[in-house]
């Protein structure tokens, strides 16, 4: 399931990756090492994975690209270069009881047909059920779709951010940070 779900990550945010992390056979290499399967939800149909939903807590992350996992792959100046440019895109300090989409993808050809909605609403009842009150996610301007979608789901934007470095490059130039109160929520089990 690894190479699967680093596949899928690689295709819906491999072009964002690209920039710091090629060629795509060690981004993928990378992905397998740095995505934590502990943390998510997964959409599977005939042992197939369809989707999958990544999230974070303090401390405990679903997409784990630390210095020592680069250094192994890229090299010592590379892995230096990929983390300072991921600390700097970083951008989102959990509060006690927040919760944090990490990622959130579906296959390109299976998007559209309600799995994101899915995985998102199975992540909503967990998240409620140990207790946390608010729900985060991060989502760049020109992703409309899923603008659109988080807002229906009760999402609402409290901070965007401008990036001024490498826009032109990842095809956006800012990024939304959103809120769902889960203690508002009436979620079905």
């Amino acid at each position: 399931m690894k190479r699967d779900l680093a596949e899928i990550y690689y295709e819906a945010f491999g072009e964002k990756l690209s920039i710091f992390i090629k060629p795509k056979h060690k981004a993928i290499f990378l992905l397998e090492e740095a995505l934590n399967t502990n943390w998510g939800f997964y959409a599977l149909e005939n042992n197939e994975l369809l989707g999958f939903l990544g999230y974070e807590i303090k401390g405990n992350y679903y997409s784990d690209f630390n210095f020592y996992k680069l250094k192994k792959i890229f090299g010592l100046g590379r892995a230096a270069y990929i983390t300072l440019a991921f600390r700097l895109a970083s951008n989102i300090n959990l509060k006690e009881r927040q919760i944090l989409v990490d990622s959130l993808a579906v296959k390109k050809h299976m998007r559209q047909r309600g799995i994101g909605t899915m995985l998102l609403n199975q992540f909503f009842r967990f998240a409620k059920r140990q207790g946390f009150h608010e729900a985060i996610i991060e989502v760049v301007n020109t992703n409309t779709k899923a603008l659109r979608l988080y807002k229906k789901l009760g999402f609402k934007p409290i901070k965007k951010r401008k990036y001024h470095i490498f826009t032109r490059r990842l095809g956006f130039s800012a990024s939304i940070t959103m809120l769902k109160d889960l203690r508002t929520e009436n979620l079905k089990s």
